[in-house]
């Protein structure tokens, strides 16, 4: 197998308790040539410190990024993307863990066609609250070619999962239109048309869950937004109009819905529930049976 030097890339907001144990995961790759850029964007923690130590111990391998200012999510990620030489690239978020063979497994599998611009694979979620036990989460996807059913069904991996062709890059990178969830609209933007992709057997991954995070409740109004704004951008962008109503109602309008019952939001869920049963009954039904179809296939 050829081994072509692979960029990892990790990007840090104040996790001073974390990001040793996300540097040393990518550190514990079974493959080289491999580099490590860690991105830090502005924290007031102690996690600046532990980056400069790890690139002090292996520094021919740990890049230190140290960002003068706070770009959030998407620009801290662009800030390490723009550091990246490697063939391929892995980004992800300083509090999750990467297993030894990822790397590895995923290059053998991009090198057998030039036409593959993501890799994944399933996930261990784990969470801080030591009486929640973790659980593995597999792709819904297994492979695929173009962007339409990640349009309608979302991202298919996590996103620590996914390693990239850089060459198939957008020019922009990751699109600073969309504040949080960019890492979607990337995976749109690599399989664009034709693009291939697919995933590789196994568990290779650890993501860590956690009140702190982007997947608290209180923020999923936010990423929902943002999921609309992929939804609005990359339907224009690849010729999927056709497809924009049932993907928000996927991932969006339902998902809305049942973010009002969690928050206990009554008047909310009655005003939105009732405004798509009477503007969209049909996409409604339609999308329901197709989301309760995955569930049951879980």
């Amino acid at each position: 197998m050829n081994t072509p030097l692979v960029s990892i890339g990790i990007v840090a907001y104040n996790q001073e308790e974390y990001i040793a144990e996300a540097i040393q995961g990518a550190i514990d790759q079974d493959y080289r040539p491999l580099e490590i850029i860690v991105s830090d964007d502005c924290s007031t923690d102690g996690t600046p410190e532990i980056i400069h130590r790890f690139s002090e111990r292996y520094p021919d391998l740990v890049i230190p990024v140290i960002g003068q200012k706070n770009l959030g999510v998407t620009g801290n990620s662009n800030r390490a993307l723009a550091m990246c030489k490697g063939k391929y690239i892995n980004i992800f978020g300083g509090d999750d863990v990467l297993l030894p063979n990822k790397i590895s497994r995923q290059v053998e599998w991009m090198e057998e066609n030039d036409n593959r611009v993501f890799c994944g694979h399933a996930c261990e979620i784990f969470y801080d609250a030591s009486d929640i036990a973790p659980k593995i989460v597999y792709p819904y996807h297994i492979s695929g070619s173009g962007a339409k059913a990640i349009i309608l069904d979302g991202p298919p991996y996590f996103a620590l999962s996914v390693l990239f062709r850089r060459s198939a890059l957008p020019a922009y990178g990751f699109d600073d239109r969309v504040l949080v969830v960019s890492d979607f609209m990337l995976w749109v933007d690599l399989a664009g048309k034709q693009g291939q992709w697919g995933s590789v057997d196994g568990v290779h991954a650890r993501y860590r869950k956690h009140s702190g995070g982007l997947s608290h409740i209180s923020r999923q109004e936010v990423l929902l937004n943002d999921i609309e704004r992929v939804i609005d951008i990359g339907t224009m962008n690849y010729d999927l109009r056709d497809y924009v109503n049932f993907s928000k109602m996927n991932l969006v309008t339902i998902p809305k819905l049942i973010l009002w019952i969690k928050k206990r939001d009554y008047y909310r869920f009655f005003i939105d529930f009732t405004s798509t049963l009477v503007s969209q009954p049909i996409v409604f039904l339609k999308s329901f049976g197709h989301l309760l179809k995955r569930r049951l296939r879980k």
